[in-house]
């Protein structure tokens, strides 16, 4: 188990991101080693949330771009919601998932809502209704659940305190 950090530019330039991305994995002795497991949470804004009865495989892109649009290099990926029998559809872009699964075959690719949801949907008090905020540099997620049940998940931008105030 273990836990790095490391600061990338603001700007979202894909082929710059996979360049200091592949820099670090081949700099890092920590990432020298094989792992059981590899866990890659992925701060992407876009993602679509689904019931499992309505998800089908091979209808990504369609539920995809219903409410965004898939960049040429983004792949699709998607996270399985237990607690609320949903799933989440968001992109990776695909060359780095490729570094990815070339240095470590058994990465799992994750939004960053994910976890958060299924953690507000842990709380003991979801019996009630709560709400969180995830934020993220440049967006948030917000999520209301309400009876163990959730009621309400979206992503915003912002880059103000007036635009977070005004969502």
């Amino acid at each position: 188990l273990g836990l790095k950090k490391y600061g990338f530019e603001k700007t979202f330039n894909p082929d710059r991101l996979y360049d200091e991305i592949k820099a670090i994995l081949e700099m890092d002795p920590f990432f020298q080693r094989p792992f059981r497991g590899v866990s890659c949470i992925c701060n992407e804004s876009r993602s679509t949330l689904l019931p499992a009865a309505l998800f089908l495989k091979d209808h990504l892109k369609l539920y995809f771009e219903f409410n965004h649009v898939l960049n040429d290099l983004d792949e699709l990926h998607y996270n399985y919601l237990n607690k609320e029998d949903a799933y989440l559809v968001f992109p990776v872009y695909s060359e780095i998932a490729n570094l990815f699964l070339q240095r470590w075959i058994n990465t799992g690719f994750f939004n960053q809502a994910t976890p958060f949801i299924d953690t507000i949907l842990s709380i003991e008090r979801a019996k009630d209704r709560i709400a969180g905020i995830n934020f993220n540099e440049g967006h948030f997620d917000i999520v209301v659940v309400e009876n163990n049940r959730l009621k309400y998940h979206n992503n915003f931008s912002f880059r103000t305190d007036e635009d977070f105030l005004y969502f």
